[in-house]
C-alpha cells in the first residue's frame, strides 16, 4: 500500500478524516525555517533560529507548516520539544 500525504493551503480543523485517497495532511505555511541555522541531532534535522517568508506559499492560511496524522498507530514519537517564550 502506497501512502499519500495531501498538501493543503487552507486549515483542516473541521476534518475528521483526510481527503479521499490520502492518509494524512500537510498544511503548508507562509513561513519556513532559515535552513542555515539547522542542527542535526541523531539523524533528524532540527530547524533552529529565525523564520522567513515562504515565496511559494505567501497566500496560504497557515503561518507555519503543520502535519495531521489521523491514525495514532502511524505515529512514532522521537522528540519532545519544550520552548520558553
Amino acid at each position: 500500500m502506497i501512502l499519500q500525504m495531501y498538501k493543503a493551503h487552507h486549515t483542516h480543523s473541521d476534518y475528521k478524516t483526510p481527503p479521499a485517497g490520502f492518509h494524512s495532511v500537510k498544511g503548508n505555511g507562509k513561513r519556513i525555517p532559515t535552513w542555515k541555522s539547522n542542527v542535526t541531532y541523531e539523524g533528524a534535522i532540527v530547524p533552529c533560529g529565525s523564520t522567513r517568508d515562504n515565496p511559494r506559499f505567501s497566500s496560504y492560511d497557515l503561518v507555519y507548516n503543520e502535519y495531521i496524522v489521523y491514525d495514532p498507530n502511524r505515529l512514532k514519537v522521537r522528540f519532545l520539544v519544550e520552548c520558553t517564550l
